[in-house]
C-alpha cells in the first residue's frame, strides 16, 4: 500500500523527438537526459547550490556548471546520474549521455498551487521556463529522455 508522500509523487518520462539547428554557436549532443522534479532529482553544481546544479546568474553559468558528486543523504549518486553514467564534471562532458538536471530541492509543481519553502525554489513551471531560456538556446541534440520527478 503506498503511503500518503508516495500518492503525492509525479513521475513521467517523455521522449523527445530529433532536434536540430543550423546555428554553429551551439553544443551539439547526441544523446542527452532533461531531468526536472525535486529533491529526489536535484543534484547541486558549483554554479548552483546544494539545491540545484545551476541558477543561471551569470552568462556563463551555462557552460561551466560543473556537478558536485555524491552528495545524497546515503553520499551516492542520485538516480538519474546513476541512469546516464554522468557523476561529476561538466554534463556536456559527459560520456555516454549527458545529463542537464533542472531539479530543485524543495519545488512543487506550482507555487500557486503550494507555497515553496524559500522564495529561491524553481518550482517545476519555473524550472521548465529556466531550461527554455538558459539550456535549450544553448544545445542541440538528437535524441533526449525527458524526466520528471515530484
Amino acid at each position: 500500500m503506498l503511503g500518503r508522500e508516495d500518492d503525492a509523487c509525479v513521475f513521467s518520462v517523455f521522449v523527445v523527438p530529433e532536434r536540430s539547428s543550423n546555428l554553429s554557436s551551439r553544443s551539439s549532443f547526441r544523446h542527452i537526459m532533461f531531468v526536472f522534479g525535486d529533491s529526489y532529482s536535484a543534484i547541486p553544481g558549483t554554479e548552483g547550490s546544494g539545491s540545484t546544479w545551476n541558477r543561471f546568474k551569470k552568462g556563463h553559468a551555462f557552460s561551466n556548471a560543473e556537478i558536485v558528486p555524491n552528495t545524497t543523504r546515503s553520499g551516492g549518486p542520485t538516480w538519474n546520474e546513476f541512469l546516464t553514467g554522468c557523476y561529476e564534471g561538466l554534463p556536456q562532458d559527459c560520456e555516454p549521455q549527458h545529463l542537464f538536471n533542472m531539479a530543485y530541492s524543495g519545488a512543487t509543481v506550482s507555487r500557486r498551487l503550494v507555497k515553496v519553502r524559500w522564495p529561491i525554489i524553481a518550482d517545476f513551471i519555473q524550472q521548465v521556463r529556466l531550461w527554455k531560456t538558459k539550456v535549450v538556446p544553448n544545445i542541440t541534440w538528437t535524441n533526449a529522455l525527458v524526466m520528471v520527478w515530484l
